[in-house]
């Protein structure tokens, strides 16, 4: 689901295309070892930091921030690969190993997706997934979460005043 997101059915490198990510695309680390917008090396906290949502262009749906400022948890446990996974891994809305129960036997860490900006450019592509350990940890500062919802659940929430039935903006890293 998130990939085909960020990604479409075009299969675009990136979300804004195929255009390599730069800092007027996504917040990434650029070449120069420091955050897009951080104009002197160690003059932000780990040489960088979260923007402000909403700041970078929209996604092919719409969704903006796709790419960079803060990886994005999924709910997917991670596996190697998706062809060691089989059927579970694949098809509309995949649960993945252990069918997403928890806590799943041999799948400890969840994937983030979407790079960030403590992370180059090759971390934004929209097929990139890393693992890692599903606790908050001081260390995982340029992580952060996306709500999602169906269109039914979106009008529902906004009909009842809860939530943006628009928009789509990653929440500012934890």
């Amino acid at each position: 689901e998130w990939e085909k997101a960020a990604r479409g059915t075009d299969g675009r490198t990136f979300p804004w295309g195929d255009e390599p990510a730069d800092c007027t695309r996504a917040v990434i680390k650029t070449e120069a070892g420091r955050s897009c917008g951080v104009k002197k090396k160690g003059s932000h906290p780990e040489k960088g930091r979260v923007w402000e949502v909403g700041k970078m262009p929209a996604a092919v749906h719409g969704l903006k921030d796709m790419a960079g400022n803060s990886y994005e948890w999924v709910a997917d446990w991670f596996s190697p690969s998706y062809g060691e996974c089989g059927a579970k891994c694949q098809g509309v809305d995949p649960k993945g190993p252990c069918d997403g129960a928890e806590p799943c036997a041999d799948h400890h860490q969840r994937v983030v997706r979407g790079g960030s900006w403590y992370w180059e450019a090759d971390h934004a592509r929209t097929y990139y997934r890393r693992q890692h350990l599903p606790k908050n940890d001081p260390y995982f500062h340029h992580f952060g979460f996306r709500c999602a919802a169906s269109p039914a659940e979106a009008a529902a929430l906004a009909a009842k005043g809860g939530a943006k039935a628009k928009g789509g903006s990653k929440a500012k890293g934890g």
